[in-house]
């Protein structure tokens, strides 16, 4: 199973494929659309997860888990932000 992350590099590598490329406005729009709705999704799980509190709250191995995905969450955000979407 793909990562968030993983997600976000195959989104933006869509994304600058056809940046270049295409002259077609519609499929850059799609793909830049697409990458504003996962850093959009990715942002608001991540709020969620910080709001709840669960890295406190759980066990060692959910709270292993929990905080491998937060890790994973922000790295995308960045990752999102670092290309400029």
């Amino acid at each position: 199973m793909k990562t968030e992350h993983e997600i976000a590099k195959d989104n933006i590598k869509h994304w600058k494929f056809t940046k270049p490329q295409d002259k077609e406005l519609w499929r850059l729009n799609i793909y830049r659309s697409k990458c504003i709705q996962h850093k959009e999704t990715c942002q608001r799980f991540l709020d969620f997860l910080e709001e709840k509190g669960f890295t406190q709250n759980m066990g060692s191995f959910s709270t292993a888990k929990v905080s491998v995905k937060i890790t994973d969450l922000y790295n995308t955000i960045k990752l999102y932000n670092d290309d400029g979407i």
